[in-house]
């Protein structure tokens, strides 16, 4: 199954009302949507003290609340990048060529680096 198969297959679930699909859904956006009641109201408070009073270390917490809005993406990232096993690329790598058929390219590659590190 392709990229293309795999999409056709979601959009059909999505517009043929598949029970178990918008359950899923439904459990999500209500999780989201009381998440964001509980918290709205204390970060609107928070950002609204930020925004307006004056104190010592207020710059210095401007941009560490700001670094904190790619936090959560660069964790992940590196989080799920760490706990891949020690072969996930080379299984990648042999998995890409496999399938574009230019198995011969990466071998071309691989043996390029070796003899330019040797």
């Amino acid at each position: 199954m392709d990229l293309l198969d795999t999409g056709r297959e979601a959009f059909r679930l999505l517009f043929t009302g598949d029970p178990d699909l918008w359950q899923i859904i439904a459990v999500s956006l209500r999780v989201s949507l009381a998440a964001l009641t509980i918290i709205a109201p204390l970060a609107v408070a928070c950002g609204y003290l930020l925004a307006t009073a004056r104190f010592p270390g207020r710059r210095v917490a401007v941009i560490v609340l700001q670094s904190l809005l790619s936090f959560p993406t660069v964790v992940v990232g590196l989080i799920l990048y760490l706990r891949q096993p020690d072969d996930f690329l080379v299984v990648a790598s042999d998995h890409d060529a496999r399938v574009s058929g230019a198995r011969g390219v990466h071998a071309q590659r691989g043996a390029g680096r070796r003899s330019a590190g040797a």
